[in-house]
């Protein structure tokens, strides 16, 4: 490198500084720009007014979800009661009910006897998981017989479970034999008891498993893989007269069991689960797969059982869900987490006992508290609720609102693009992506869901006629071939051509029979009246001559009947002078008589003394206008 490239570098590279220092210089001298705000993100609003239960505030705080009041703006309404068709309507499309309207067709225990009787008519091996089951006193004939004929049958009495149509916690719940032993005018289920029950340590117990329904139409169905087994407090003896009202043996109703201070067993401790009158399902398999049961087999009834009674009502769910909710097409407006108890017998089969809409949350072991809180974290992350939701409708409000002064504007229209099918595509999917993550378990749809459809279909027609509609759009719908009528010989032509000639023959001849008759003659002129106008000698008189058309009309018959030359000629008639009507028409007495009394009212002359005259028949007497007006002559 030379001089002349040396002194080229320094210049360049002393150059590029200045540069540099003076774009240091100006940045500093321009002003900062203030770093813009992150916006908050909206909480989802939640209303646990109906709810007693603490366990739903503790996860609402840990979601950071905010509790507020049912008058205010809420994404989720949480109630221990069912929800009536009247408040659901009032819902905005963003906000959701932990109730259907009419799941009470088998949460109430007469509701779910009533609903599984009837479709088990039609599918009774499909539905043999409920015990035999009768609603008083509707169906005491029908129990009265039962009775009779396994007693004849058996030589023995039948053990029966009494229980309240609308109890719970196993309050009003009795044993009996006979059926001298309960009050049939009561209204109360009446169950066969299943006495065989399996046993665990020598304990009766029950399972109770959750079920959660997010949509009715279509339906979907998720099970809760984990739950509770409930065990009753006294060791279990077949039933006896000296043990059936012993309910701390034959009843598992935790709420009654932990009143038995000498049996009760509280389990303290989450890792031995598998101790206590309260304890996990898991334990339960495990104990019945090491007495050699199937618990994948039991596992797949149970999924069976519920899909089955819930489809039992699924056609009523849908209409009352449709008539509640008129302009929602997403179908999960309303969810429902059920809590269904299942009793095992000594085979390890499955039977349904009831239905619960409002399960018990309260906390009183460890257990519970495990159990629980998964539960309902799960439930509200499968559902998918979120601030966007409520963002979604505030924009399309605002669009709606800017539309609403344009020519064709349809509220209904504007409602329904609120709940498209595209909202019903995202919280499926939403489903899909967050079940992995929960102990939840898709029960329905599944592989089987042509067979359940169809029971849906056949439920809607033999019920009580409230989904017949739906029924018929789901029903496949069968063509049936059309048969070509057979082609006709010439013979049967010719012979139809020549039948068909003598009918115009005869139908010719007829009208030329009617033609030769003469017509009547014409009658007088006789007015017509008709509405705004009359007719007289086939002329119309327009409405402004119809006035003129009746005085004359009336001044006619006034003329014609002679009362106005009488009544003229009664005027002049003196006080005391004596009126003879005899040969009058009778038809005038009265009226003679009354014109009479007003004449001499008007005159201020004293009433005069009464007509002597003598009533004839007016048969007899002459009606000829010259006659009367001669005998009135000759008396004036």
């Amino acid at each position: 490198m030379n001089a002349e490239e040396v002194e080229q570098a320094m210049l360049d590279e002393n150059r590029g500084n200045v540069m540099a220092f003076t774009v240091e210089v100006e940045s500093e001298k321009q002003p900062k720009k203030p770093e813009a705000k992150k916006k908050k993100r909206r909480p989802v609003t939640i209303c646990l007014d109906a709810c007693r239960y603490q366990v739903l505030r503790n996860i609402c705080k840990e979601r950071r979800w905010r509790v507020v009041s049912e008058d205010s703006d809420f994404c989720i309404w949480w109630s221990d009661l069912s929800i009536i068709p009247e408040r659901l309507l009032q819902f905005k499309p963003y906000q959701r009910a932990n109730h259907f309207v009419g799941m009470t067709e088998i949460s109430r225990k007469d509701g779910l006897s009533k609903s599984l009787n009837r479709i088990a008519k039609k599918w009774p091996e499909e539905y043999a998981f409920y015990p035999q089951s009768w609603t008083l006193p509707i169906d005491l004939n029908d129990f009265m017989n039962t009775h009779k004929t396994l007693v004849h049958k058996r030589g023995a009495k039948p053990v029966y479970i009494s229980k309240p149509t609308a109890g719970c916690q196993g309050n009003g719940i009795f044993l009996f034999k006979s059926e001298n032993d309960i009050d049939p005018s009561q209204p109360q289920v009446v169950q066969r008891y299943i006495a065989d029950p399996h046993l665990i340590d020598g304990y009766k117990y029950d399972l109770r498993i959750y079920l959660l329904v997010t949509s009715v139409e279509p339906l979907r169905m998720f099970i809760y893989k984990k739950g509770m087994a409930r065990f009753a407090t006294a060791p279990y003896v077949e039933p006896k007269d000296d043990n059936i009202k012993n309910t701390f043996m034959h009843l598992t109703n935790y709420s009654l069991n932990k009143r038995n201070k000498e049996g009760f067993v509280s389990n303290e401790d989450i890792e031995h689960d598998d101790e206590g009158s309260k304890r996990s399902i898991d334990a339960v398999w495990k104990i019945l797969r090491d007495q050699g049961a199937d618990v994948d087999q039991i596992w797949a009834q149970i999924k069976d059982i519920f899909i089955k009674t819930v489809v039992a009502i699924q056609p009523t769910l849908a209409h009352m869900y449709r008539s509640s909710l008129p302009n929602d097409r997403s179908g999960h407006a309303c969810f429902e987490l059920l809590g269904m108890d299942i009793l095992l017998d000594s085979t390890h089969t499955p039977w349904l006992i009831e239905v619960n809409h409002s399960p018990s949350f309260n906390i009183d072991s460890p257990l519970d508290s495990d159990l629980k809180h998964s539960l309902i974290r799960d439930t509200l992350e499968l559902l998918g609720v979120t601030p966007e939701d409520k963002a979604r409708y505030m924009i399309e409000e605002r669009r709606r609102f800017q539309q609403r002064m344009m020519p064709g504007y349809s509220h209904r229209d504007a409602m329904r693009r609120m709940n498209t099918e595209g909202e019903r595509s995202r919280i499926e999917a939403w489903e899909d992506a967050t079940l992995p993550q929960t102990n939840y378990e898709m029960i329905f749809p599944n592989d089987r869901s042509e067979f359940y459809e169809r029971m849906m279909v056949e439920k809607g027609f033999i019920g009580f006629g409230v989904s017949v509609g739906v029924a018929r759009r789901r029903a496949p719908q069968r063509r049936e071939p059309v048969e070509e009528p057979p082609q006709k010989t010439a013979e049967e032509l010719a012979k139809e051509a020549k039948e068909r000639e003598e009918r115009e023959a005869a139908i010719a001849a007829r009208c030329s029979q009617l033609a030769k008759k003469k017509p009547k003659p014409a009658g007088p002129p006789r007015l017509k009246f008709e509405a705004g106008s009359i007719f007289r000698s086939g002329m119309a008189i327009g409405a402004d001559r119809n006035k003129f058309a009746l005085d004359q009309s009336r001044q006619r018959l006034v003329q014609r009947s002679g009362i106005r030359e009488f009544v003229t000629r009664l005027q002049a008639i003196k006080e005391g002078q004596e009126i003879h009507t005899e040969g009058q028409p009778a038809a005038f007495l009265p009226y003679l008589e009354e014109n009479k009394r007003m004449c001499q009212q008007r005159s201020g002359l004293v009433p005069g003394r009464a007509f002597h005259g003598q009533r004839r028949n007016s048969a007899s007497e002459p009606s000829d206008r010259r006659k009367l007006d001669r005998s009135l002559r000759a008396e004036v």
